[in-house]
C-alpha cells in the first residue's frame, strides 16, 4: 500500500510539471494538484508524519474530512492592529485560483489583547495552505500537492524538491491510541469557591439591567507526568463523539488546539448562507424516557428558552442587513452524546459583494460565547474572567475563492506539553443559579473526562 500509494502519486505529480512546463507566473500563484488513491484513515495517516505543522477538519455529518500537513503559505499575524486584517493579504491569493483551494486557520477571540504564553504559539491570527493534504470528499480520497510559485519561477524548479518531500512521507496505518497515564493535578480556574462568588457580581448587573446575558467560562488544567499526544486524544473524540465539527490545529510539535464543536459560526457557498443559532442545555438520559424528560424540560424551561431568544435575536438582526432572503427553520433539538441544546437554523441569501471577512466581523461574538449586549458583555469578561481563552469560542475554519466555513470553538481544549487546558462556558441569564451552571460545565467537558480518565 505504502509503495504503489507514493508510486501513483509521483507519476501524477511528474505528469502535472511536465503538462505545465511553460508556466512562469507574474505575480505569486498557487497550484493544487490531486491524485485520486485508495481510501485511508486520515487520522492515523496524520499521525504517523514528522512535520511540525498539522491540521484536521471534519464536518457534521462525516461528508468531509482533510488531514494536512506542512505549509505552502502561511499567514500568522502576532501584531493586534494587523490581526482584522488579515483577509486583505489572504483573498487576492485566492482570487482566479483553483476553486478547491482552502486556507485553514482561525483568530483569538479577544483580539485587542496579546496571547498568553500557552497560545503565543497561534498568535493573533493564522492561516495557511497545508503542503500536502489528505482529502476525503464524497467517498473518494485524494492526496493533494500544494506548490506557491513566486514571480518569475518555473514550475519545474519545485519538481526534485516535491518529489523528495514525498519519499519521507508514510503512507501505512498507525497502531491503536494509547491511553494516557493518570494525570497528577487539576486546577479549575475559577474554583468552585470563585466561582460562586464571581457569580453573584454577575447577577447583580443581571438584576439592574445592564447585563441581559453573559457566557461565563471556566478553564480547568490537567499535567500529566509525561507529554500529551494530542492527536491521541482527538481520536477518542472521534470514536466516542462522531457528531459535531473535529478540528485539530498543531502550529509546532507538543503543542495543539483542538476540539468537537457542535456549533457553526457561518457557511458561505457564493451567495448563499447558512447560521445557527444554539443555546439553553440539558443532559442526555441514561434511558429514552429519562431523554425525553430532559427534552421536555429544556423545551418548557423559561430561562432556556430566553437564553437561546437572546442568540436567535441578535444572529438575525446581524444576517438580515445584509441578505436579500433569510429564513429560519423552528426551534428544534440539538442531541449530543451527554447533553442537549435548542437549536435554530438560519438559511439566506446575501447581497452582492458580501464577502467572509464581513460576516465574521458581523457575528462575532455571538450571544452564545459572549453575551448581550455585546460590549458590556466583553468587558465583564475581561474582569471577570482571569485567564485566556486564546481561540476558545472564537471563529475557526476554512476559506475558499467561492466559500468558507466557519465554527465557533467550544468544546475543546489547547495541549501544551505536559498539560491539557480544557474550556467551556455557561450562559448566565435571569433565572441561573451558580451550582447549575457550574454543573452544567462539568457536563459539556464530559467527553474530554472520559478521555482523560479512561
Amino acid at each position: 500500500m505504502n509503495l504503489k500509494t507514493r508510486a501513483l502519486i509521483k507519476r501524477s505529480l511528474q505528469h502535472f510539471f511536465q503538462k505545465n512546463k511553460p508556466h512562469r507566473p507574474h505575480a505569486p500563484s498557487l497550484f493544487r494538484i490531486a491524485t485520486k488513491i485508495d481510501p485511508l484513515a486520515l487520522l492515523p495517516w496524520l499521525k504517523n508524519q514528522p512535520q511540525m505543522i498539522k491540521l484536521y477538519w471534519s464536518d457534521r455529518f462525516g461528508e468531509f474530512e482533510t488531514a494536512g500537513i506542512g505549509t505552502a503559505f502561511s499567514l500568522h499575524e502576532n501584531s493586534i492592529e494587523k490581526s482584522t486584517k488579515i483577509f486583505e493579504t489572504l483573498l487576492p491569493l485566492l482570487n482566479n485560483q483553483n476553486h478547491s483551494l482552502r486556507f485553514y486557520g482561525g483568530f483569538r477571540f479577544e483580539r485587542k489583547s496579546r496571547p498568553s504564553a500557552q497560545w503565543a504559539s497561534f498568535g493573533q491570527s493564522w492561516f495557511f495552505l497545508p503542503r500536502f493534504e489528505l482529502l476525503r470528499e464524497q467517498q473518494k480520497t485524494y492526496f493533494i500537492c500544494h506548490i506557491l510559485l513566486k514571480p518569475g519561477e518555473r514550475l519545474t524548479d519545485h519538481l526534485n524538491k516535491t518529489l523528495h518531500e514525498i519519499d519521507k512521507i508514510n503512507f501505512s496505518q498507525s497502531p491503536s491510541d494509547h491511553n494516557l497515564n493518570p494525570y497528577r493535578r487539576r486546577i479549575d480556574l475559577p474554583s468552585k469557591a470563585e466561582w460562586t462568588k464571581r457569580f453573584s457580581g454577575i447577577m447583580q448587573k443581571i438584576k439592574s439591567q445592564r447585563l441581559q446575558k453573559i457566557v461565563l467560562a471556566r478553564q480547568s488544567v490537567f499535567t500529566f507526568p509525561q507529554t500529551v499526544l494530542p492527536l491521541d486524544l482527538l481520536s477518542h473524540l472521534k470514536r466516542n463523539s462522531p457528531k459535531g465539527f473535529h478540528f485539530y490545529f498543531q502550529p509546532r510539535s507538543g503543542i495543539a488546539f483542538l476540539g468537537n464543536s457542535p456549533e457553526r459560526l457561518f457557511k458561505q457557498s457564493g451567495k448563499k448562507i447558512i447560521s445557527e443559532a444554539l443555546a439553553g442545555t440539558r443532559l442526555r438520559g441514561v434511558s429514552v424516557g429519562e431523554d425525553l424528560q430532559f427534552e421536555n424540560e429544556l423545551l418548557s424551561s423559561f430561562k432556556e428558552l430566553r437564553e437561546h431568544r437572546f442568540v436567535d435575536r441578535k444572529i438575525r438582526a446581524d444576517l438580515l442587513p445584509f441578505c436579500q432572503k433569510l429564513k429560519t427553520t423552528p426551534l428544534s433539538l440539538m442531541k449530543l452524546n451527554h447533553v442537549q441544546h435548542l437549536y435554530k437554523q438560519f438559511r439566506g441569501i446575501l447581497k452582492n459583494h458580501i464577502s467572509p471577512a464581513t460576516l465574521l466581523s458581523r457575528l462575532h461574538p455571538t450571544p452564545a460565547v459572549a453575551g448581550l449586549p455585546s460590549l458590556p458583555a466583553l468587558l465583564t469578561l475581561s474582569r471577570f474572567e482571569k485567564f485566556d481563552r486564546g481561540w476558545y469560542s472564537a471563529p475557526l475554519g476554512w476559506i475558499s475563492p467561492k466559500a468558507a466555513d466557519f465554527i465557533v470553538a467550544i468544546r475543546s481544549a489547547l495541549i501544551n506539553k505536559k498539560k491539557i487546558f480544557l474550556y467551556a462556558g455557561a450562559g448566565i441569564v435571569k433565572g441561573s443559579t451558580a451550582a447549575a451552571e457550574w454543573t452544567e460545565i462539568e457536563n459539556k467537558m464530559e467527553d474530554f473526562f472520559q478521555a482523560i480518565t479512561q
